[in-house]
């Protein structure tokens, strides 16, 4: 198992925790404690626990709702100091030959996030970054996801 799923794993595990402190408490405050952990785990895991989390605050439950509201309308973006790279990767050559500028300061979401940018001809455009190893984070949830359903399987 590499580092990468074992921490993934450990995400999961913790993850698992919260979820069962959530649900078994009868004490309020244990309840809000173990909401708050998480949908901050579920945020920082990205990928599917954070699309999980910005589901359940769709939930008619205003609690739920309420609880992970954040990783919908607040999710942390990376610095551009973490993306920069992905772009010159996915592009192919430097930042300032595809784009006049761009706004360095991205809106999140699950797999990705999004920047404001001015394209050389002066088109206004929505440039969308995925995380960088956000395919193997997501691989990884499926692999033990996988691994999960074995035992009620088939």
């Amino acid at each position: 198992m590499t580092s990468t799923m074992l921490s993934r794993a450990i995400g999961y595990v913790d993850m698992a925790r919260h979820a069962r402190r959530w649900n078994k408490s009868r004490d309020e405050v244990v309840r809000e404690n173990a909401r708050v952990h998480l949908s901050a785990r579920m945020g920082r895991l990205r990928g599917l626990p954070q699309k999980l989390g910005q589901l359940l605050s769709m939930s008619d439950d205003a609690e739920r709702a309420g609880s992970f509201a954040p990783l919908t309308d607040q999710a942390e973006a990376l610095s551009f100091d973490e993306i920069e790279g992905a772009l010159i990767e996915a592009w192919g050559r430097p930042l300032d030959q595809v784009v006049r500028s761009i706004d360095q300061n991205g809106h999140a979401a699950s797999l990705g996030q999004v920047h404001r940018a001015v394209l050389r001809d002066g088109r206004e455009v929505a440039v969308k970054v995925q995380y960088p190893e956000i395919r193997k984070a997501v691989m990884n949830d499926l692999r033990m996801l996988g691994w999960l359903s074995r035992p009620v399987g088939d």
